[in-house]
């Protein structure tokens, strides 16, 4: 595989990675809206969603750290 052939899959790759993401961040937030909007929570309840929402949350923040990570990968191999 050529050099030029290698950057453009590792481009494709990173775009897919990209999107993929911002659909998640999407449907996260829609979720987390949803959830704070209409779920009544009391007492325990209340507590585990709050440990929910932090688990989503923080995977929303791991998956743009991994493209942002990819991203300054890719720019280094095109230099």
């Amino acid at each position: 595989m050529s050099q030029q052939e290698q950057v453009r899959r590792d481009r494709s790759t990173m775009s897919s990675r990209l999107v993929i993401t911002l659909l998640f961040t999407v449907v996260q937030a829609g979720a987390l809206v949803v959830v704070l909007g209409e779920f009544p929570a009391e007492g325990v309840l209340r507590v585990a969603l709050a440990v929910a929402l932090a688990g989503t949350v923080l995977s929303v923040l791991n998956a743009w750290e991994e493209v942002l990570l990819s991203s300054r990968r890719g720019c280094r191999r095109d230099r």
